[in-house]
């Protein structure tokens, strides 16, 4: 996938459902051996990465505090997509998955990354406002 790619499924899988919940783009960065978009609000900070030499893609939701993100190794304020999926995805409706979809049906893709990439837009846009409402719930 090229950096060219990685922006454009950046902005077309991830920014419209991102910015529902409160997420607003940062700069890309776009280093060649991988590829980080960063979505912030005040209370959370999502890493959207892709490596192209592994063919991975690693999206990761931050707490963050007075503008400092929460230790990467720190599980109960840092958790990856799969952690949200383990957690989450037995809830999701087939209503949900559908419309879930069909959001989505205008992305194009090609590749494996490419694929990869909107696998997880998907999956964070389902997953993502449950994790937070959760955050909210327990909140002092």
């Amino acid at each position: 996938m090229t950096d060219e790619t990685f922006v454009a499924i950046v902005e077309g899988a991830f920014v419209a459902p991102l910015a529902h919940l409160g997420f607003s783009l940062q700069e890309l960065e776009l280093h060649g051996r991988f590829d980080l978009a960063t979505f912030v609000r005040e209370d959370y900070a999502i890493h959207v990465s892709y490596e192209p030499g592994d063919e991975a893609v690693f999206i990761i939701v931050f707490r963050r505090k007075n503008g400092v993100l929460s230790d990467i190794d720190n599980p109960s304020e840092t958790v990856r997509l799969s952690d949200l999926n383990e957690r989450y995805m037995r809830f999701i409706t087939p209503q949900e998955r559908a419309n879930c979809d069909a959001a989505f049906r205008s992305v194009q893709v090609t590749g494996r990354a490419e694929q990869l990439m909107v696998k997880g837009a998907k999956e964070l846009s389902l997953v993502l406002p449950r994790y937070l409402a959760d955050f909210r719930q327990s909140a002092p």
